[in-house]
């Protein structure tokens, strides 16, 4: 796959054919629903931060849903927010969660470093 291409469906489709590949396989890999990679094939689009995580996926990279996280952590978040998370994770080559990660952990960390937080 091409880095400056955007994934489109035709392109995931022969890509699970010809790495005999299934959609419940894919989902599984990604931390998703079945349903959810059937919806993509429907509307015939893939969102851009869901390309982040499927490229990786294909390239042999381990997704994000696979790493080591431990908790499961719900914490409800305005659509501005977590709009500008997406354009941020993608700008950084990241799926959304793993930015979330990225930016808690490295905030945390200037604030534990503050005088503030001692």
């Amino acid at each position: 796959m091409d880095e400056k291409r955007p994934l489109d469906i035709q392109m995931l489709g022969r890509w699970l054919e010809e790495n005999k590949v299934s959609r419940t396989e894919l989902a599984s890999s990604l931390g998703l629903a079945r349903s959810t990679i059937d919806n993509y094939f429907s509307k015939g689009s893939i969102p851009k931060h869901v390309q982040i995580l499927i490229s990786r996926y294909m390239k042999g990279r381990e997704p994000a849903s696979n790493n080591d996280f431990v908790s499961q952590l719900s914490v409800p978040i305005p659509n501005k927010i977590l709009n500008l998370a997406v354009r941020a994770a993608i700008q950084k080559d990241m799926s959304v969660e793993e930015f979330v990660v990225w930016a808690v952990e490295r905030i945390a960390i200037q604030e534990f470093r503050s005088k503030d937080c001692k």
